[in-house]
């Protein structure tokens, strides 16, 4: 109720943006003293009237204080000097249209659920995640952190299990079998660009999709927005919690449409609370020689 609440009031202050109202205007008003059943009689516009409006970015301006602003603005002191913006059809076409690819879009990632009076065919297309599963999807993103990694490699120079590989992904949770952890998030493109990226040092963390066309993750990690590229491959690598040769216990799967959504699962087996997140690479990952 509270967000339903919230929602109706961000689209209030919307319409009266687009009315050319002043928002503020609102906070003397004593809702206690309006009568909700009595009609405006300051409105009188018809609909033919709001449509003229519209095409000629007039809405909400009355006639006769367009005259009297137009002669207070002669002698140098405008009425209103707050800058406001007029919205037109072109605006409203223009939101219209990002509504409908946003729908489709979160449609496509099958984040929009249909209520229950929809038919069952619709429903099947769109099948609805249970409000539990979401509240666990939310628990385990929000549980995620990344420390020291618990992996070592072994160094040349020591010829022990030494050497250090940088963060992992850990968890403070306890996760399950078969369980959703987190969603990559990069960007698409072809290998040839993504070896272009690397030489540059501007891409790795690369997830081969498909033939050509790589998800390339660095970008988003060194902003902050990709958690799943902490988790490291288990590959020639030493678990010294387990003080043996490590393993993964994760595992990806790409979305079979969408080329740009590839998720981090657990694979079939229960993980402890605070243990190293792994998976191993794909394409033969060799983790850099070591320097000299």
């Amino acid at each position: 109720i509270e967000a339903a609440m919230t929602t109706a009031c961000i689209l209030h202050n919307m319409i009266l943006v687009f009315d050319c109202m002043s928002i503020d205007s609102w906070e003397d008003v004593d809702w206690e003293q309006i009568d909700p059943d009595a009609n405006d009689e300051d409105f009188d516009d018809t609909e033919e009237d709001i449509l003229r409006d519209l095409e000629t970015n007039q809405v909400g301006i009355d006639p006769e204080e367009e005259e009297e602003e137009e002669e207070e603005d002669m002698y140098g002191v405008p009425s209103d000097p707050r800058p406001i913006r007029v919205y037109g059809l072109a605006d409203h076409e223009q939101l219209q249209r990002d509504l409908v690819i946003n729908f489709e879009v979160q449609y496509a990632k099958g984040e929009v659920y249909w209520p229950k009076r929809f038919d069952d065919r619709s429903k099947a297309r769109l099948p609805r995640k249970p409000p539990s599963l979401q509240r666990i999807d939310s628990e385990v993103a929000a549980s995620l952190y990344h420390k020291s990694s618990t992996y070592r490699l072994l160094s040349k120079k020591t010829s022990l299990y030494t050497r250090e590989i940088g963060d992992g992904l850990f968890s403070t949770l306890a996760l399950g079998k078969n369980m959703k952890v987190i969603q990559f998030y990069g960007d698409l493109c072809t290998d040839a660009d993504y070896e272009g990226r690397v030489a540059r040092n501007e891409g790795g963390y690369g997830i081969q999709r498909k033939k050509g066309v790589v998800l390339d993750c660095r970008l988003k990690y060194l902003q902050g927005k990709c958690m799943a590229s902490y988790a490291n491959s288990p590959t020639n690598a030493w678990d010294t919690m387990t003080k043996k040769k490590a393993k993964a216990n994760c595992t990806i799967r790409p979305h079979p449409k969408l080329m740009n959504v590839v998720t981090l699962w657990t694979k079939n087996v229960a993980i402890k609370a605070n243990t190293e997140l792994s998976w191993c690479y794909s394409g033969g990952f060799e983790y850099p020689e070591e320097d000299d």
